[in-house]
């Protein structure tokens, strides 16, 4: 089991092998990404908006989770 784990995070590394400043810009990005749809979801009336923008949220949020494991590899 605890190879498996070793052999997925080398796996991770080699894919999305990012330097340390592109790693932290893609997290700033992506944090403002959040901040924007955020803004916006704050103002919307439109359930249809309002749903657009969750999904938006849910995607935005999932990629600063990524990024944030990636950081921790």
């Amino acid at each position: 089991m605890l190879k498996k784990r070793k052999q997925k995070k080398n796996l991770l590394k080699r894919n999305y092998a990012l330097t340390d400043s592109s790693l932290l810009t893609e997290m700033d990005h992506a944090k403002n990404d959040i901040d924007a749809i955020l803004s916006h979801l704050n103002y919307q009336t439109d359930p249809d908006l309002i749903d657009c923008y969750t999904y938006q949220l849910k995607g935005a949020y999932l990629r600063y989770r990524f990024l944030l494991k990636q950081t921790q590899l």
